[in-house]
């Protein structure tokens, strides 16, 4: 059977989220919904006003006219993904119209996984080309066989294996704060900074330091968008050594200051 979609991606976000202070009140979403739970712990508030808890890492996909809503944990904040697809591939489709949605817990290192693509779609969708379409279509699907994996016995998607790579990007992400750069991560994997640039491209077809770029400006966006960080603190966080460096950073990055627009 050959798979044809050329589907439309109808939004997209990321960041921190406080659900407590400001829950989503349930309404109907038109989008198939894919939103993933990265970090924290949130509820999802159904018709009926039931509120299922969710654990991160955990990936839930929702169907069209699904009326669901978000609440929280009071204190607690979570990190999510949200992706609104107007249409989903078979079995998915009619596995989640007819049982309701669904969610699967994600493995070690698939969360990191699905940061870099949500940056990687952000830019496209900045800069569209012939290709955008290919790779919204090659993200459904990934999306499709996580849930999948759990109800049809299907494997994770080839671009986010549990490997040494995911390995040194979660390491990565959890040293942010300390400067930790790419000659650092060799030394902590005994790798060879050649050797090192080699297996990122061969994984993830980019440099290390792009890869290190990606991830401080995610964890950037995702302070910047709690709205009450100074530049400073997010400049330490995302591992530079001052506001004007990482100001210099990120306007080279997304093309505007960081204070122009978070996220």
């Amino acid at each position: 059977m050959i798979i044809s979609l050329m589907a439309m991606l109808g939004y997209l976000g990321a960041g921190s989220r406080d659900y407590a202070k400001a829950p989503v009140v349930p309404y109907r979403r038109s989008f198939w919904e894919f939103q993933a739970i990265l970090t924290g712990r949130a509820l999802v508030v159904d018709a009926q006003r039931r509120r299922n808890p969710v654990r991160g890492p955990m990936l839930l996909v929702f169907p069209p006219g699904d009326r669901h809503g978000w609440s929280g944990h009071p204190g607690e904040r979570c990190e999510v993904a949200v992706f609104h697809y107007d249409q989903a591939p078979e079995p998915l489709a009619s596995l989640v119209t007819t049982g309701g949605y669904r969610q699967t817990r994600l493995g070690r290192g698939e969360a990191g996984w699905l940061r870099r693509r949500m940056i990687e779609l952000n830019e496209q969708r900045r800069q569209p080309n012939a290709m955008m379409a290919l790779e919204v279509d090659r993200h459904l699907l990934d999306l499709t066989l996580l849930i999948l994996r759990e109800w049809e016995g299907a494997r994770a998607p080839a671009r986010g294996p549990v490997d040494r790579v995911e390995e040194m990007v979660t390491w990565w992400s959890n040293h942010l704060h300390e400067g930790a750069d790419v000659e650092r991560l060799a030394d902590q994997f005994a790798i060879s900074p050649p050797h090192l640039r080699r297996i990122f491209h061969d994984r993830l077809g980019k440099s290390p330091r792009r890869v290190l770029e990606d991830i401080r400006m995610q964890r950037a966006v995702a302070l910047l968008n709690e709205g009450d960080e100074k530049l400073e603190t997010v400049a330490r966080a995302c591992g530079y050594g001052s506001a004007p460096a990482f100001s210099r950073a990120y306007k080279h990055y997304f093309g505007r200051s960081p204070r122009s627009r978070a996220g």
